[in-house]
């Protein structure tokens, strides 16, 4: 995919004046597939900000380069549910 399927060059209708993204590159909804303007692209580009700004304060309190991975499971072991003891016990009771 490249970047220009989801990304357009700044707006400078109306709504994004008003808004003040005119220096912000449009995006495409992910849901609609339609181009964000106005309100919604400044709503896209603060969230945008706060996680960047989030993950790049994770990397800051780990250890070595921040690139290391920030999930320490094995690929599959979150497949089964995890299921009290108490819970099979509750099942069995009602079988009965």
């Amino acid at each position: 995919m490249r970047s220009s399927d989801f990304q357009g060059p700044p707006c400078d209708c109306l709504e994004c004046q008003a808004a003040g993204v005119t220096d912000k590159p449009i995006r495409r909804d992910p849901h609609s597939g339609a181009w964000l303007h106005g309100w919604p692209l400044a709503r896209w580009w603060i969230a945008r900000d706060k996680f960047v700004d989030a993950v790049k304060g994770i990397a800051k309190g780990r250890t070595g380069g921040g690139f290391e991975p920030l999930v320490s499971r094995e690929p599959g072991e979150d497949d089964e549910p995890i299921v009290a003891q108490d819970t099979l016990k509750d099942e069995e009771d009602d079988r009965i």
